[in-house]
């Protein structure tokens, strides 16, 4: 019975497929081996029913927990692949791996605080890990927590980390931050333009860059940021910046321009539709002899909330200009 013990356990920690005794198939360790052959293949289907095989004959088989969360999370299936970390986690507290990608599965199903928890305890295993603190960042931005994902942010560049979506993400922390301290614009657009010079062609960064420059009334910079980006890749949301640049700048033509070109490429973009009732407005009040332009910016931002009605904003303008 001793020996019999010894064998199963050394046939578990090396792996091997030695058929004594038939302890393999009562442990569950060949069906997690063909489950782990068949994921090598691409078989994933096959590679669950042989993993569900495997813990249903031993539930503590942490591998198997591990193996299926990575086949869940490869199909997009992240409550199944959650549950299947979060097993695995359980039966080892010790494992970076558990905890990292409970942490990502988590944070992909909008469970923030608790990917924040998991995150945590990857960190505690492996503290060196530059991707887990830049992914822990930014969950505590999406928990609206900015100057904690920055503690973060700075640990991973810290750790050595130098790619494109290190920075870009702690970019956007810092630019989140802004909004209750205004000083950390400036690192918001240092971040951008070095993720930029990683990857320069990357048109939602520019349309990022923008908004910064935006923030701070630098509506000439936006405007040059802008027309970089739409030469890589245009689209209805750099067309409405740029209408809202051209509209701060006093340029109302251009601005009406802009805010067309964004509803040719999506009809029903609200942004742009505000947009344009704003520079219709906007002659309205310059030359009040002109009721059409006003009828007709009343006119826009009804459809708009017959698309969106949740615009609180586009309501108050309704009801200040008598409609």
């Amino acid at each position: 019975m001793i020996m019999k013990k010894l064998v199963c356990g050394s046939l578990l920690a090396i792996g091997s497929v030695v058929l004594l005794g038939g302890c393999g198939e009562k442990n569950g360790l060949h069906s997690y081996i063909r489950g782990q052959l068949d994921a090598q293949a691409n078989h994933n289907n096959r590679a669950i029913a042989e993993l569900n095989a495997a813990i249903a004959k031993n539930p503590k088989l942490e591998l198997a927990f591990q193996k299926l969360g990575d086949l869940y999370m490869k199909k997009g299936d992240y409550h199944q692949a959650v549950a299947s970390y979060q097993n695995a986690a359980d039966l080892n507290p010790w494992s970076f791996h558990n905890f990292y990608f409970l942490g990502i599965t988590r944070q992909q199903l909008g469970q923030i605080v608790r990917s924040i928890d998991a995150y945590q305890h990857a960190l505690e295993i492996r503290p060196k890990s530059a991707k887990t603190a830049v992914n822990l960042a930014v969950a505590y931005a999406q928990d609206n927590k900015p100057f904690l994902g920055l503690i973060y942010g700075k640990r991973a560049i810290a750790e050595g980390s130098n790619s494109f979506s290190t920075w870009v993400n702690i970019g956007a922390i810092y630019a989140q931050a802004s909004a209750s301290d205004p000083g950390y614009r400036r690192h918001a657009i240092n971040y951008y333009k070095q993720s930029l010079e990683l990857q320069p062609h990357q048109s939602a960064i520019y349309l990022n860059l923008a908004g910064v420059y935006i923030s701070e009334k630098r509506f000439s910079t936006a405007l040059h940021v802008l027309a970089t980006g739409a030469k890589l890749a245009a689209s209805p949301a750099i067309d409405e910046r740029t209408g809202y640049c051209e509209y701060r700048l006093g340029n109302l033509q251009a601005a009406t321009a802009a805010y067309n070109s964004a509803l040719k490429k999506y009809p029903n973009y609200t942004p742009a539709i505000n947009g344009l009732g704003v520079v219709d407005m906007a002659g309205y009040l310059k030359d009040n002899s002109q009721t059409d332009l006003k009828t007709r910016a009343l006119n826009l931002w009804l459809k708009s909330l017959s698309i969106d009605p949740q615009q609180p904003p586009i309501e108050k303008l309704l009801q200040h200009f008598g409609h």
